[in-house]
């Protein structure tokens, strides 16, 4: 290598050397997250646990339709309520009037006990308490006061 070149790589170190302070650094060490439990193989209890909970799910979880044919001569209306396992329902109304299809749907949370629904629709501003009379005579059939309903799914 002539002068030159030993000129510049001597500059370039130096150069180098005066950018990092003087100062020696060590490398930070973060912590991994400890490792979630080992499950025993086959999913059995390990001895001295006890099995968490299991709540059975609700009859009402479910979409139910019922059909009202008495309150106008010529129309028919149905109502298809939707409960989910989070407490969102959605009611929806399809009314047939002289071959006219009309379609309102109501959104809604709900709260239950073995006695009643409580329905509280979407910018209302005092919930609905429907009775649960003879509540779910069968698996497949739903009375809401005095309305009653078939599961669809």
């Amino acid at each position: 290598m002539d002068r030159l070149g030993v000129a510049i790589a001597v500059a370039c170190l130096v150069a180098t050397l005066a950018a990092c302070g003087g100062e020696p650094t060590s490398p930070t060490v973060t912590p991994a997250p400890p490792p979630p439990p080992a499950s025993p193989p086959g999913g059995a209890e390990t001895p001295g646990s006890e099995p968490a909970p299991v709540t059975p799910p609700s009859p009402l979880i479910g979409t139910w339709r019922g059909v009202q044919t008495a309150f106008l001569p010529d129309a028919i209306q149905t109502v298809t309520w939707r409960f989910g396992a989070d407490g969102a329902c959605l009611q929806t109304f399809l009314t047939i009037t002289g071959g006219v299809q009309l379609m309102d749907e109501r959104p809604c949370t709900f709260v239950f006990d073995a006695a009643t629904v409580t329905v509280t629709y979407a910018g209302a501003t005092q919930p609905v308490t429907f009775s649960l009379p003879y509540s779910f005579p069968a698996p497949e059939v739903l009375r809401l006061g005095d309305d009653e309903f078939s599961r669809v799914s």
